[in-house]
């Protein structure tokens, strides 16, 4: 029967309410061990309302958690666009630029600048992934 608090900003054991099941096969968050965010993640076997429950004494650091999850959202879905443009860009590029110049033919405007167009959007996307990236960590690092 152990129940977690945060004092001075870690995490310390006190005996009262009683442990889930589930959260045995979970290591508690300690001064050695962050929360991560594969810790949050539901589909990747973590507990968000176990630290939600865990934080709860400090709404601000629940909310956080809530927060978090919103940002590893948005950034799996940019993810997605940006490896789902990097493909189409590879696709064009091995299908129709490379056999034109092979065959020593030119290349279509029209293909040239919707490469050019993939590749402006994909530098823009990499540019908000990584913004993303780094609200999402800076705010694990509030809870932790």
């Amino acid at each position: 029967v152990n129940l977690y608090a945060i004092v001075n900003g870690c995490f310390k054991i006190s005996s009262a309410i009683p442990q889930q099941s589930r959260q045995e096969s979970m290591p508690p968050p300690t001064a050695n061990r962050k929360i991560g965010i594969n810790d949050l993640r539901a589909d990747k076997g973590g507990d968000p309302d176990r630290y939600r429950r865990l934080l709860m004494p400090n709404d601000g650091d629940s909310d956080l958690i809530n927060q978090v999850l919103a940002q590893d959202n948005q950034r799996r879905s940019l993810l997605t666009s940006l490896e789902s443009l990097r493909s189409q860009s590879s696709n064009l590029q091995k299908n129709a630029i490379a056999p034109k110049k092979k065959a020593g033919e030119e290349v279509p405007s029209d293909v040239l600048q919707q490469l050019k167009e993939w590749k402006a959007e994909i530098s823009t996307l990499s540019n908000q992934l990584k913004g993303v990236e780094k609200e999402r960590d800076d705010m694990l690092t509030k809870i932790n």
